[in-house]
């Protein structure tokens, strides 16, 4: 060993002794400057499909023999640091060909080309033992009210911006039809040249939104759209409902799509139901993250879906997740991404994508698509609540959207606006304003609303025609200035004539609002029209052509009507509507009925009613959309409460009756895991004092014994199938409807009908029924029992985008009212289905 001294002007640095210890010393000091020395790695890009060019999210980017990673996000983009150099660097990703790179320079402008390859997810993988996959995911599910924002002590707020596009993406499947016919011609298919042209340069559809989402524990929720722009749209219900398309999380037990619940991989034991295989490893700083693939057992039958999960093996949380559901539904398949970003403890989903596609909308080798994403930015725990922050709905519109959205989209936009966004806008926007496409999304609210705006006016779609077998066709129109003339007052009226009874009916109504959202209001009204004697319907009827309706195709014993009434309208919070109110009403009596108090008292066909009227309709933690001109439920997990309240005044404005009646209802609506959704109805009035048929209840009877058609009809809901028309009746009643469908769990393939079942309950009680002159009133006081069978979209057809299926059912009464002829006990039911 050389022994040497290295001297410099302050002595002796380092000495190399005969035992070895400085020159070891030395080489480790060498290599540990050269380390700290090196210059550091910096590397950007993003990775895409090398077929298609588009962005490969959640893609593992890791260092080879180091703990030192990343991915990519929802647009394929990554970052990479590293003090190796030569750096060596992995980029992998389920179903495409892994590619391994050497780097010896920092490059920002990286784009890494992932090829696709041979892939099945639905393969068959057996490990021995346990699967050690399970357990992760099972401690990961324990550990979601952990992280869960929801689940933050002094909840939270962020601002999101949000970005759906209507465009075409590559159809393997057409595009390789369209490869073959050029190799077999010899020409280039001009559609798809021209298609590729126009999808280079343009979007189909473009919308972008930002807005303010607010939670307040335990369950206060409300998000506010500051700024939106449609391509082709000045409307922003379009806006507002882009916004909802991106509101998915894996903290629920069940995640919806489409109207469809499927069970969230991350649920409770959803270890039974679905298999993992861990697929990869990678490193994210010091923590370690499994790349997990999910999909249904062989032999399970469920709402299933597919795809990548990466947890945080060390933290046992979701950082990522990629999903689609195991079968398309409709023609449509539809994609889900995210990626999880910690605020404190609490994981938000901070990057999504969500992407709905058409295979059977190919054209060019093109299929059209809806491609959404949102970025959560500004998150902060425990903020300020202001006072009135929760008191509208859950989504809303800010006044000063529209004055604000240029300046604010422009603030929250990742990447600032390309070329192609200018064009959409620019070509779309005049192509709205020719074609009138605000108009176009009139005509699609009127289906979910039941009018249609013409300029000023409301058309009441529901008052065109219509039928019954007591007016037979029935023709009209009715008319209500909407918010465009002025949203303080509302004025309206309609006319209607009856083919078979040769009868003019009409009605007027004006509203005079007192705020701005039209919570409180007052009415006057005035009708002389038709009412179903006995009926006690509390529900609101908004819809158009619903299945509730169907009923009164077969009714036929109304009485005339002329009503004059004074109302108010008080919502002070979405959920909660009372409307108390006071009424006169004179009232004939058709089919020669007839009232006798008592055997001395001379027969009544016509009344006077003078009415104290209270309604309530309560839905508890219901969820309302407010586009600034009406309200639009999105349902609630707990059950809606109807009250109305009815006090008979006699000797005031010539009323003739004094009595009291009170009718309850509670309407609830829930997803049953593995099983479907079920539907129960209960109700219940009673009537304290004497009246005629027209206030007592009738049974909601929907079997015609008079139609030539015999048991056949059309399915109603919350009625009876196999009961006769004003079969019983009563002074009081209750009744129970329950159907369950079980969705289209119970088949696989294409062909996937939707079966069900129903069961009704019935009683009431009728004092008096001698009172009631040509009418057969009987009560059911031993009970009424009905079950049922039926298979909903035994066919289906899809319309511009509404789905439209035709089924049928069958039903059967028992019990002490069973009918002599057992083929009379049944009723056969035809049943249609309307959605999206």
């Amino acid at each position: 060993m050389i022994s040497a001294t290295h001297r410099n002007t302050k002595g002796p640095l380092y000495r190399y002794t005969k035992n070895g210890t400085g020159g070891l010393l030395s080489v480790f000091l060498f290599f540990s400057l050269q380390a700290l020395f090196a210059q550091a790695i910096q590397l950007r890009g993003r990775v895409v499909n090398a077929e298609t060019n588009e962005p490969l999210p959640f893609v593992n980017v890791v260092e080879i023999d180091a703990a030192n990673g990343t991915s990519t996000d929802i647009a394929g983009k990554f970052s990479l640091d590293t003090r190796r150099s030569p750096a060596s660097v992995r980029f992998s990703y389920a179903g495409f060909v892994p590619q391994s790179l050497v780097f010896t320079a920092s490059d920002e402008g990286l784009l890494i080309k992932l090829k696709r390859k041979t892939y099945d997810l639905s393969g068959a993988v057996i490990l021995p033992g346990k699967n050690p996959a399970d357990e992760i995911i099972e401690k990961t599910s324990a550990n979601r009210k952990n992280v869960d924002p929801r689940r933050a002590p002094d909840g939270y707020r962020y601002t999101s911006y949000n970005r759906m596009v209507g465009t075409g993406i590559s159809d393997s499947t057409d595009m390789a039809r369209i490869r073959i016919k050029e190799l077999e011609t010899g020409q280039v298919d001009s559609s798809a040249f021209r298609t590729r042209r126009f999808l280079d340069q343009q979007y189909l559809f473009l919308s972008e939104t930002v807005s303010e989402r607010k939670f307040k524990p335990p369950g206060k929720s409300t998000e506010i759209v500051k700024a939106y722009h449609t391509s082709g749209l000045q409307d922003p219900t379009v806006a507002l409902f882009m916004t909802q398309m991106q509101a998915f999380t894996f903290y629920d037990e069940y995640f919806s799509i489409l109207g469809k619940n499927y069970l969230n991989p991350l649920s409770k034991g959803s270890t039974s139901r679905y298999f993992f295989n861990i697929v990869d490893t990678v490193f994210s700083g010091v923590d370690t993250v499994l790349v997990i693939e999910f999909r249904p057992k062989q032999g399970t039958r469920f709402e299933a879906m597919e795809g990548v999960l990466n947890i945080n093996k060390d933290k046992l949380r979701l950082e990522s997740a990629i999903a689609r559901p195991l079968k398309s539904e409709g023609g449509m398949q539809v994609s889900v991404l995210q990626k999880y970003t910690a605020e404190g403890v609490f994981m938000f989903p901070v990057q999504t994508t969500s992407e709905l596609s058409f295979p059977g909308a190919a054209m060019g080798g093109f299929k059209l698509a809806f491609i959404g994403n949102q970025f959560v930015s500004d998150v902060r725990l425990a903020p300020v609540f202001k006072t009135g922050d929760f008191a509208g709905a859950e989504i809303g519109l800010d006044p000063l959207a529209e004055k604000n959205s240029e300046r604010l989209l422009g603030q929250y936009r990742p990447d600032s606006t390309s070329a192609k966004d200018r064009k959409t806008y620019q070509v779309v926007d005049s192509i709205g304003k020719k074609m009138n496409l605000d108009r176009l999304l009139n005509g699609m609210e009127a289906l979910a609303t039941g009018k249609l705006r013409i300029r000023i006016f409301d058309l009441d779609l529901k008052r065109i025609v219509r039928f019954n077998n007591y007016e037979g066709w029935r023709f009209g129109v009715g008319l209500e200035t909407n918010d465009r003339l002025t949203r303080w007052v509302q004025l309206g009226g309609y006319i209607g004539y009856g083919l078979k009874d040769k009868g003019l009916k009409y009605g007027g109504r004006a509203q005079v609002n007192f705020e701005r959202k039209k919570r409180y209001s007052v009415y006057f009204e005035y009708y002389y029209d038709l009412l179903e004697s006995g009926s006690y319907d509390v529900f609101e009827r908004t819809g158009f052509l619903l299945r509730s309706s169907n009923r009164s195709l077969a009714t036929f014993r109304y009485d005339r009507v002329e009503n004059t009434g004074l109302g108010f309208k008080l919502r002070p919070v979405p959920q909660l509507t009372i409307e108390p109110g006071f009424r006169v009403q004179n009232l004939d009596n058709t089919l020669g009925y007839a009232w006798q108090r008592s055997a001395t008292d001379p027969e009544q066909s016509r009344f006077r009613f003078a009415e104290a009227t209270l309604m309530l309709r309560y839905g508890h933690k219901e969820k309302f959309m407010d586009n600034g001109r009406r309200l639009y439920s999105m349902g609630t997990k707990f059950p809606i409460l109807h009250l109305q309240l009815t006090q008979g005044i006699k000797d005031v404005l010539g009323g003739q009756f004094e009595y009291s009646k009170v009718i309850a209802a509670l309407d609830y609506n829930v997803f049953i895991k593995h099983l479907g959704r079920s539907s129960l109805y209960v109700t219940g009035g009673a009537v304290f004092g004497d009246v005629p048929y027209a206030k007592l209840f009738n049974m909601r009877g929907n079997y015609d014994p008079g139609s030539k058609l015999k048991g056949l009809g059309i399915l109603s809901e919350n009625a009876f199938e196999t009961m006769w028309l004003n079969e019983f009746s009563g002074d009081k009643f209750v009744g129970a409807f329950y159907r369950h469908s079980f969705g289209t769990l119970l088949f696989k393939g294409k062909y996937r009908p939707e079966p069900g079942i129903s069961q009704a309950i019935g009683f009431s009680w009728l004092q008096h029924p001698e009172r009631h002159i040509n009418f057969p009133a009987r009560d059911m006081r031993h009970g009424f029992f009905e079950s049922g069978v039926y298979v909903d979209n035994l066919l289906k057809a899809r319309l511009l985008g509404v789905s439209m299926g035709l089924g049928a059912g069958v039903f059967y009464r028992y019990g002490a009212y069973t009918l002599p002829k057992t083929i009379d006990n049944f009723a056969f039911r035809i049943a249609y289905k309307i959605g999206i």
